[in-house]
């Protein structure tokens, strides 16, 4: 009698736990390659402060590196593996997709450029900045909107910096004079020399500039109101992988409209930041305040204004 009920016990016991036998998700793409290898690895770069660059100890850090730290917990959590190995390369931006799409990374940290073009190659996480291209000029000149270029010299950037300026001032029939230079140290050095009115570079550029020059020169207007162009960034993973993008999108979109990223942001846009203790005093703009609020990974400059 005793044994029959024991092996009733046992049959109802086994009946309970194929349910949740049941439940249990299958992996598939980056999550099973990840569990069956134990490591994640993930691509950063080496030199975008403040985004993703080494500090004086040559340690890891920036504002993509914090925001991918979110994702690496996630990932670890999914898994409930909190002892998964991080295996972190440097790899460059633009060469970030082809290591992606080839298996040899899981995700890169960024900052990368979100394009109709990319977008068909990888998948992107949640915009965490949106780049404009403003000016800075001595407050004498008056130039604070973009109306006020007209007729005035412009010191900027060779390649795409002239390129968007180019294309946004035939756009709106302006006619300011560009003078394209090979660095953002040399625009700024011709701008203080009275070879141009103002510098007019994208605004991460713009704000180092600026503080580094500065205290030199404390006439030099801080920042332009006016702006042009919406370029998204974000991190970027294999596309086409479900599971993955899910893991990524819901982590982004908890971070995004919680106050934890508004604090990731301040540390590293405007307080000071290593190595040089440098502050780019660059508040969250108003597109990047809408990306946070509403959040997408469109590539679409629309989506921002």
């Amino acid at each position: 009698m005793r044994q029959r009920w024991m092996t009733v016990l046992l049959a109802l016991a086994a009946m309970t736990a194929m349910p949740a036998l049941a439940q249990e998700p299958k992996l598939t793409g980056a999550l099973k390659k990840i569990k069956e290898s134990g490591i994640l690895t993930v691509g950063y770069a080496e030199s975008a402060m403040p985004f993703s660059y080494f500090d004086r100890t040559r340690n890891v850090v920036g504002y993509s590196i914090d925001v991918c730290k979110k994702v690496i917990e996630a990932v670890k959590a999914d898994l409930r593996k909190p002892d998964l190995k991080v295996e972190m390369r440097p790899i460059k931006p633009e060469d970030a997709g082809s290591y992606v799409v080839s298996g040899v990374i899981d995700m890169h940290c960024g900052p990368i450029q979100n394009t109709w073009q990319r977008k068909s190659q990888v998948d992107f996480g949640m915009t965490y900045f949106v780049r404009r291209y403003r000016f800075a000029s001595h407050e004498s000149s008056h130039i604070d909107e973009i109306s006020d270029v007209q007729g005035r010299t412009l010191a900027t950037l060779y390649g795409p910096t002239t390129t968007a300026l180019q294309a946004f001032a035939a756009a709106n029939n302006l006619q300011p004079k560009v003078i394209p230079t090979r660095s953002v140290g040399e625009a700024f050095e011709m701008f203080r020399n009275g070879g141009a009115d103002a510098v007019l570079v994208d605004e991460i550029s713009l704000a180092e500039g600026v503080a580094r020059f500065q205290p030199q020169d404390p006439a030099m207007v801080f920042l332009s109101n006016g702006s042009f162009g919406a370029e998204a960034y974000s991190l970027i993973f294999m596309r086409g992988d479900a599971p993955f993008k899910k893991l990524v999108s819901d982590t982004l979109r908890k971070l995004y409209t919680s106050k934890d990223v508004l604090a990731i942001y301040g540390k590293w846009f405007t307080s000071p930041i290593p190595p040089d203790g440098l502050s780019l005093n660059l508040p969250v703009s108003e597109p990047l305040r809408k990306a946070f609020q509403q959040p997408t990974d469109s590539p679409d400059p629309a989506s921002y204004e």
